[in-house]
């Protein structure tokens, strides 16, 4: 049960590492150039909200790598008959 808890903040923690990375990273990028966002890409939100837009995209472009990269830190933390540390 402690390994699927583990396994769960993993994943989680990865998730939430690589949206929020996402997310500030086309809050700049959108403050540069507009266009590269709002008219290069697809529409993914009926908004022409450059914040609304950067977020959606934000999340949209890296939550699945926060997924995979979750998954191999659960893998990482939870292998083997070692015993580990309690995390808060």
């Amino acid at each position: 049960m402690r390994k699927l808890a583990l396994s769960g903040k993993s994943l989680g923690l990865g998730v939430i590492g690589a949206v929020a990375y996402g997310i500030v990273l086309d809050q700049i990028t959108i403050r540069i150039s507009p266009p590269y966002l709002m008219d290069w890409h697809p529409e993914i939100i009926p908004s022409r909200d450059p914040t609304l837009v950067a977020l959606a995209w934000g999340f949209v472009a890296t939550w699945w790598f926060g997924l995979i990269l979750g998954s191999v830190l659960a893998l990482a933390a939870t292998a083997g008959k070692r015993l580990f540390a309690p995390w808060p």
